[in-house]
């Protein structure tokens, strides 16, 4: 089974909906989500020419409804929360407020590694993302799979 997971990394205080499955890891608030690495690639792509965040949202949301008008799928980009498998990782920042934060992508198919982030401090990019992750001390073997997760912490949460 492949290693796929990607993760959305703040020490934003942020008051996190219960059925958004989250955890804490070396106390940075971690969100796993269902990112197979095309929403990551697009808010990366859309740095290159927006350094805040609030237009990466923008050009983001334009591209998202202009996919939907093209294949002629209307289904809304803003999800109710208890479809949060189907949250964007760009609604879920915003949902919560996030002003430093960090998005980690990493898939691990046979031998083939692929491993990207971005980072963000008040809302700009910051420069060597990933040495940003790095100082966060978390491991990506910790989270294997978002279904793993989202697995677990509903277990946890159900033995409270």
């Amino acid at each position: 089974m492949a290693h796929r997971i990607c993760l959305i990394i703040t020490k934003d205080q942020a008051k996190v909906p219960k059925e958004l499955p989250h955890f804490f890891d070396n106390d940075f608030l971690v969100i796993p989500t269902s990112d197979d690495g095309y929403q990551t690639d697009d808010i990366i792509k859309f740095s290159k020419k927006y350094p805040h965040f609030n237009d990466i949202f923008k050009a983001v949301d334009d591209k998202f409804w202009e996919d939907e008008i093209a294949n002629n799928d209307y289904e809304s980009m803003y999800c109710e929360l208890y479809q949060f498998e189907d949250l964007l990782n760009i609604e879920i920042i915003e949902m919560l407020h996030l002003s430093n934060f960090i998005i980690y992508h990493y898939t691990e198919l046979t031998t083939e590694i692929y491993e990207e982030c971005i980072a963000f401090e008040n809302r700009m990019t910051v420069e060597n993302p990933m040495a940003r992750f790095n100082e966060t001390g978390i491991n990506s073997y910790n989270y294997w799979r978002f279904d793993s997760c989202k697995k677990r912490y509903f277990e946890d949460l159900n033995k409270r």
